[in-house]
């Protein structure tokens, strides 16, 4: 047996001799041992010690044994039928009620006001033909529901039922009538999801169904969208109760947002674009600039700058991406307009064509149907914003590369001669609007009585009684007008501004070649002064013809852009800018011309106070304990 194992290892090809395991101390110090194996003849304990153990002065033993390698026996029958068992004990916790608060999107209400008794199932749904047109709003039972209640009357563990995570938020009736006025007013400015297959899929409790985590927040950020963009006379909750139930939702959507994701779906554009356009009205413009932001990279990734993305899509998920592509176009044009940002999308990346003048029940996922002869098309007003945004990009586009880089000689000409073309375009764009959006103007000479003797002051209870159920067909197209008559002034003045610089430095490198060659001097650079007293006119036309509570209605959007156009304007028909220097004008032409411009600006104020008052009346923004207030308001 001694002898067995000293034969063990021996190498025949080398000639190298093992001479046994190695002791346990040997094993762990990793030194060689000089040690046999104990046998039943030698059991003492002087013959079982190596040299090694003998100078340390510890037992020489011998109990290590190889570990096996590969799973138990056994191992992969018990893993098998321990996720059976997880498997079962998950889909009978799915009907129970106690899991209601794992998920983040089905946090039980705190039971505000709106949370009630629901009405019938017939009396909520409306149809998805009567989504613009159907006035009547439905009205959710106000009582106040106690908590012991609300908990006393919830199943039992025994009840099976399916939790449904919008439910838990607030009611049916509520939400309805939420997405009702938003298919009436907010709609015409952001015409995505597809209002049929939407309407049929919360007909339908799509909701309720596995792995619609998405659409859920989806909808979740609509109705914050809707709720921030809306008076608040329109819906049938209080003013506080709004703001709560829309940090609620905000709140929703942000935990649905932290959560990974693969790829990056429609539901989830929305969801980033509209919950951006939320935390903008409340006043957190860095976290909306943030999403707009991840909103871009997005669309760039997806490719939705270019055309041929489209060609493998079907006709309803084509247009909706495009339709939304060019919201965020839009948006990202908008911002480096009224609020100096800078622009995300590159200019001369984009290859995509504009939205179709369709609507959402002309589009199905088969292809597209002709509208019948005489038919109002909603998505016009979008598309020629869509066209509006896409001649003042390219302007701001212009701009911003002649800033870093000016240009000079024929180049400096030939831009010049681009932005009169693009000036002409955009003056242009709306002369064969359709009947539904243009606007009835009045005399400059009556429009001063009529906002005068408190009608700034009387402007909250007239509000209350101009949100009437008679505008409701023409509210989405008066919508539409006044946003993109208001961005057309917009773009007007920039351009004008914009070439008025580029005239200015034409001039002072003609002036410059005078002093080198002796030839005539240039004329001095053509004022646009008359064109910015044009868009002036223009813009009081366009303030004066839009009803105020379509001005409500449009709110912080449509607000910022008329401020920003004019507050450019007042600072450039101020006294000292009115007096150009050198000029040798008579002084009754400048006394005539700065009396027309005083009352002209007067008006504008005028207007820019009403605004303001709007814009105070439905913020949902928290506003800070004044020290100045008078009215203890």
């Amino acid at each position: 047996m001694e002898e067995s194992y000293r034969e063990i290892g021996r190498s025949k090809e080398f000639g190298v001799r093992r001479e046994g395991p190695a002791c346990d101390a040997c094993k762990a110090r990793k030194c060689r041992c000089d040690a046999t194996l104990p046998t039943r003849q030698s059991s003492s304990i002087a013959a079982r010690h190596c040299t090694q153990c003998k100078n340390l002065k510890i037992e020489c033993t011998f109990n290590y044994q190889a570990k096996r390698r590969g799973p138990v026996p056994g191992f992969l029958r018990s893993q098998r039928a321990k996720d059976k068992a997880q498997a079962v004990r998950q889909s009978t916790t799915r009907t129970s009620p106690s899991v209601s608060s794992q998920s983040p999107l089905a946090v039980p209400p705190l039971q505000p006001s709106y949370i009630g008794s629901e009405k019938s199932e017939s009396s909520v749904l409306p149809t998805p033909s009567a989504s613009l047109s159907s006035n009547t709003a439905v009205t959710p039972s106000l009582a106040l529901l106690s908590l012991s209640t609300s908990i006393s009357s919830m199943p039992g563990p025994s009840t099976s039922f399916t939790l449904n995570p919008l439910d838990a938020v607030l009611p049916r009736s509520l939400r309805f009538e939420i997405v009702s006025l938003f298919f009436r007013c907010v709609y015409p400015l952001l015409p995505v999801p597809h209002r049929i297959t939407f309407m049929e899929d919360m007909r339908n409790r799509r909701e309720e169904r596995n792995g619609q985590e998405e659409w859920v927040t989806m909808v979740f950020s609509i109705l914050a969208f809707t709720l921030v963009q809306i008076p608040h006379h329109m819906v049938s909750i209080t003013k506080n109760e709004i703001r709560d139930l829309v940090e609620r939702l905000s709140r929703q959507v942000k935990l649905s947002l932290m959560v990974d994701y693969h790829a990056v779906s429609l539901e989830r554009l929305i969801t980033v674009y509209c919950i951006g356009t939320v935390f903008n009205n409340l006043g957190r413009h860095i976290q909306s600039r943030a999403l707009h932001g991840s909103n871009v990279v997005h669309c760039l990734q997806l490719g939705l700058n270019e055309e041929s993305t489209y060609t493998t899509m079907d006709p309803i998920s084509a247009e909706s991406h495009r339709r939304l592509f060019w919201a965020v176009y839009c948006s990202d044009r908008s911002a480096a307009c009224s609020e100096n940002g800078n622009l995300l999308f590159n200019e001369d990346e984009i290859n995509v064509a504009l939205p179709k003048d369709l609507d959402d029940e002309f589009i199905t996922r088969y292809g597209h149907q002709e509208p019948p002869a005489g038919h109002a098309s909603l998505m016009r007003g979008f598309v020629d914003s869509c066209r509006l945004f896409s001649l003042g990009g390219n302007m701001l586009s212009k701009r911003m590369h002649d800033r870093s880089r000016p240009p000079t000689g024929n180049g400096l000409r030939g831009r010049i001669n681009e932005l009169d073309e693009l000036l002409q375009n955009i003056e242009d764009l709306l002369v064969d609007c359709q009947p539904e959006m243009r606007l009835s103007f009045t005399d400059m000479g009556s429009m001063a009585t009529e906002i005068e003797g408190g009608f700034v002051d009387a402007l909250p209870d007239m509000l209350e009684q101009l949100i009437p159920a008679s505008l409701a067909d023409s509210t989405p197209f008066l919508v539409h007008s006044a946003h993109v008559r208001v961005t057309q002034q917009l773009f007007r003045f920039l351009t004008l501004q914009y070439r008025e610089d580029l005239s200015r430095i034409l001039y002072h490198e003609q002036l410059r070649c005078t002093t080198i060659r002796r030839i005539m001097a240039p004329s001095p650079p053509k004022s646009e002064e008359h064109n910015k007293r044009k868009v002036l006119e223009d813009l009081l036309q366009i303030l004066h013809g839009i009803p105020l509570e379509i001005h409500a209605i449009n709110s912080f959007p449509g607000i910022s852009k008329i401020r920003s156009v004019s507050a450019s304007l007042l600072t450039s028909f101020s006294p000292t800018s009115l007096a150009t220097p050198g000029s040798q004008a008579s002084p009754p032409q400048i006394s005539d011309v700065t009396a027309q411009d005083e009352r002209s600006m007067e008006l504008l104020c005028d207007f820019l106070r009403l605004m303001a008052t709007i814009e105070k009346m439905y913020s949902l923004v928290v506003a800070e304990p004044s020290t100045a207030s008078t009215d203890g308001t």
